[in-house]
């Protein structure tokens, strides 16, 4: 996760490396809170909504292979986790006795409720994918692999609207490639939804929004205690991020189908025309509830903080220890 926005020559967000010189006080982190590297007393007021808005941004380069990052690891990130649900769910079928005598139309109603082991496949596939994806593009993009995440990064002030609004854009587009190709994967027969999210009957819509705020605000409260918070673990960072899309799993998916995120929950419901309550629940819950983590981390518990780590410092931190 990118998240602290650098000098307007930077070419990637968070990759500088403040001295304690550069140090910014605590209400330096983030342009909207203060100032860009220069310090605040640097910038005007015009110049801090150029920074905000980011069109200079359209020009780099590196933006835009960041943005592609974006959309191949959500691409990816919703084959295995939308993978993993259909492989469950036919494995769940083949072991049940006497399906071959009910018809298509009947079979959702004869099926048995997911097995424990059916729930622990595919909380660990989403986790371990989250943690190696992020790990892998964190240097690229910030590996956000989240439209909640980069909303809530552009209300702090962490990356600028140009970019985060291009990262939601594509991670969005990546998840419809990525549920398009577990599609062109399967025979029909056996999409079963292609692990497209779904609220439980007994779950009201708004009970449903708010199990998905909370379960973001989970995920958001990691992210910005280890991989945004100087006093956490950002080499780590992947590795806990991932670990807390696990827990989220194990009380969600029974619920919701734990979602936290609203790429993984477009991408199966386009290519499938399958939507349940999809934009109140599995939109409006991550974005209200991720945005509220971010606010609360940053506003209180990084106010004392001379700087941010951001997880693209990970890669030359590893290389310093070899």
């Amino acid at each position: 996760m990118s998240y602290e926005l650098n000098a307007l020559e930077e070419p990637l967000v968070g990759m500088q490396s403040f001295s304690d010189e550069e140090s910014a006080d605590s209400s330096d982190v983030g342009f909207l809170y203060g100032s860009d590297s220069r310090g605040k007393e640097d910038l005007d007021l015009p110049e801090k909504i150029k920074v905000f808005v980011g069109w200079h941004e359209l020009a780099s380069r590196d933006m835009w292979r960041a943005s592609v990052a974006e959309l191949l690891a959500t691409a990816l990130f919703i084959f295995i986790g939308a993978g993993t649900v259909v492989s469950q769910s036919q494995f769940v079928f083949e072991t049940t006795p006497n399906m071959s005598a009910v018809s298509g139309s009947e079979i959702s109603s004869y099926l048995p409720k997911a097995t424990p082991d059916a729930l622990t496949a595919i909380a660990l596939s989403h986790g371990f994918a989250i943690a190696v994806l992020v790990s892998g593009i964190a240097h690229l993009s910030g590996g956000h692999v989240n439209p909640a995440v980069s909303f809530a990064m552009i209300v702090t002030g962490n990356i600028s609207v140009i970019r985060g609004v291009l990262y939601m854009v594509l991670q969005t587009v990546g998840s419809a490639l990525g549920a398009a190709m577990l599609a062109a994967c399967l025979p029909k027969r056996l999409h079963r939804g292609l692990g497209a999210h779904a609220r439980n009957e007994n779950i009201s819509p708004f009970q449903g929004f708010l199990i998905e705020a909370i379960l973001t605000f989970v995920l958001l409260f990691t992210i910005f205690g280890n991989a945004v918070d100087k006093r956490g673990s950002p080499i780590m960072a992947p590795f806990f991020i991932g670990l807390s899309v696990v827990i989220d799993h194990f009380v969600g998916i029974p619920l919701t189908g734990a979602s936290m995120n609203p790429a993984r929950s477009f991408g199966p419901a386009f290519i499938t025309n399958d939507w349940h309550d999809h934009y109140f629940i599995y939109w409006f819950g991550p974005l209200v509830g991720g945005t509220a983590a971010a606010l609360l981390y940053r506003t209180v518990f990084l106010r004392d903080q001379r700087n941010v780590v951001s997880l693209e410092t990970v890669s030359q931190q590893i290389a310093d220890l070899k």
